[in-house]
């Protein structure tokens, strides 16, 4: 729980800077919402960008060109760098583990998947370090 809340703490953020930056009207509410969102897989972070996108829709083309760049960049940086780091530091695994399990399981069982992926990853882990490793040495 309290990685799902440091990564979608780090959306918020990334949201709530970029949006100061761009000069949008209730940033950071829209960075808290953004970060809230995050929370519902696939639709939550689209219903932020909808909503962050109607805030801003009268400043001009371009700055929803850059509030959807910085909506992507931040979607970026938490499902490849921050999610997996974090993860693996709670779960004590390490990021590739996490990767690999993330992208397995996107396969086989979709978003599903990607939600329990690190779940799975510590349990299959924890099961080989009991079971193979204990009796190899």
């Amino acid at each position: 729980m309290l990685a799902l809340i440091v990564t979608i703490g780090c959306v918020g953020l990334i949201m709530t800077v970029g949006l100061m930056l761009l000069g949008v009207d209730y940033a950071l509410l829209l960075g808290v919402l953004n970060a809230v969102l995050d929370i519902i897989p696939v639709v939550g972070p689209g219903l932020a960008l909808v909503i962050t996108l109607l805030v801003a829709y009268k400043m001009g083309p371009l700055t929803l060109v850059l509030i959807i760049l910085l909506f992507i960049i931040a979607q970026w940086a938490e499902n490849n760098l921050v999610r997996p780091y974090i993860f693996g530091k709670f779960l004590d695994l390490h990021p590739l583990i996490i990767y690999f399990f993330l992208f397995v399981t996107a396969q086989y069982l979709g978003v599903i998947g990607v939600i329990f992926a690190p779940a799975i990853a510590a349990t299959v882990c924890v099961l080989i370090e009991e079971l193979y490793i204990k009796n190899v040495n």
